[in-house]
């Protein structure tokens, strides 16, 4: 199956641009962290402008967990692959503040990122995508999150800040008071909305995957965890590669779902909430107690909702 992450060889871009000398592992020149590459730019306005002009919210993830040393073998902000002396340490020490310097260019990047920003309505920010997985502390995530308001203060409007919690569920014993968005990944079933209802915070469920590649599973998900309550489902759809850029591709081995016919049952569900009051709606967890769903259903579909937290105007 196509790559939809790995760009073709001399064809990777990212925020930083290439310094005069030789020796990145990847084969090209070394990065500046100094200095920022135009092109990424450029692309990211682009980006973020043709969303807007379709209706689409986007999630800009600053930083990413460092899965793998192969991956920390490639990346710019080891040693190997930049001329500023920065990322000495390992792939577990580049997001807990005690590599200085790496730290000031990871919030002179966010202040760029902010700056280039500033004037579209139709994005916000996470700081890290799972730092659950790459040794990320919360001293690290709360600097990230106030270089995000720092580079926003004197501006006409600021940008919603999420932050990715956990995977499946968890409650949320001390939240970041900057932080608008509150992430899970593979929350189903939505426990994370009733575990942190108090918050009065939008939760999210933004990353699915690992339930095979029919659409049943994520679309069931999707409602279930809107009506439960959630405010945001971002269904990862891997039928957008590079050779198939409309979102074509026939998904077969990849750890998730996607393609046309889901997208347009995610229609659905996205003009049924549009009809709902939402903003204005509570719990009223005693209307619908649980149970399964009896309506007559399509042929081979088995009757698996599940009705979990039920909500009514207030």
């Amino acid at each position: 199956m196509d790559n939809t992450l790995a760009p073709k060889p001399g064809r990777f871009v990212c925020p930083w641009a290439r310094s005069d000398t030789p020796g990145a592992i990847d084969g090209g020149n070394k990065f500046d962290l100094k200095t920022y590459d135009p092109a990424y730019f450029e692309r990211l306005r682009d980006f973020v402008a043709q969303a807007g002009k379709r209706g689409v919210v986007v999630e800009l993830v600053l930083f990413c967990a460092v899965y793998d040393d192969k991956l920390w073998a490639v990346n710019p902000m080891s040693a190997r692959n930049n001329v500023n002396g920065v990322g000495k340490g390992s792939r577990l020490a580049i997001y807990n503040l005690e590599d200085r310097g790496l730290t000031e260019l990871q919030e002179a990047l966010v202040r760029k990122v902010v700056a280039e920003l500033k004037d579209f309505d139709n994005v916000y920010y996470e700081v890290c995508n799972e730092p659950y997985f790459g040794g990320v502390t919360p001293a690290w995530t709360d600097r990230m999150v106030s270089a995000i308001r720092d580079a926003e203060k004197g501006l006409p409007a600021g940008h919603l800040i999420a932050q990715n919690v956990a995977n499946g569920s968890l409650r949320i014993d001390r939240p970041n008071p900057g932080v608008s968005v509150f992430n899970f990944h593979y929350s189903a079933p939505p426990d994370s909305v009733a575990l942190n209802l108090g918050l009065r915070r939008p939760i999210g469920f933004d990353e699915t995957g690992f339930r095979g590649t029919a659409d049943t599973p994520y679309r069931t998900e999707g409602w279930d965890f809107l009506l439960a309550g959630g405010a945001v489902y971002s269904n990862l759809d891997y039928s957008f590669t590079c050779p198939h850029p409309d979102g074509s591709a026939r998904v077969t081995t990849s750890p998730g779902g996607g393609g046309p016919i889901l997208r347009h049952q995610l229609q659905v569900l996205k003009q049924f909430m549009d009809g709902l009051d939402f903003v204005r709606m509570q719990p009223a967890n005693a209307l619908v107690k649980g149970g399964l769903v009896t309506a007559p259903l399509a042929p081979g579909h088995t009757p698996t909702a599940r009705a979990t937290v039920s909500w009514c105007w207030t």
